[in-house]
């Protein structure tokens, strides 16, 4: 339990700086943005975490509650990874294959079009 405590911080510190965090497996490379502290494709418990920083768009949804705000979310596709994240910027922008890349955002981590 020690050693998912440590992924966890290290997952929160990556995500606090303006980047998704990812595990990825040391010994097959398997990359998964869901904190883990084994691998599902080995059974590795050599877990790195890394930082992801941009991507394209792979899908996204626009939710809207009838509230003056709206959240659009993305799924993002990092070379194979797939990551969520809350997206900010023009919704004209939100095209699936578009680029988009990570910041900081009042303290959490968001995906705004890569022209930002």
């Amino acid at each position: 339990m020690e050693k998912l405590s440590i992924l966890l911080e290290k997952y929160n510190e990556v995500y606090n700086e303006g980047y998704f965090p990812a595990i990825k497996c040391k010994n097959c490379g398997y990359t998964t943005q869901v904190l883990r502290n084994r691998c599902i494709r080995c059974n590795s418990d050599d877990l790195e975490i890394i930082k992801i920083s941009h991507g394209k768009i792979y899908s996204y949804t626009i939710i809207n509650r009838g509230l003056d705000e709206v959240t659009a979310v993305v799924i993002v596709d990092a070379d194979g990874v797939k990551v969520k994240g809350n997206y900010m910027g023009d919704q004209n922008y939100l095209k699936i294959g578009n680029l988009v890349k990570s910041i900081k955002s009042e303290n959490k981590s968001v995906f705004v079009p890569l022209s930002q």
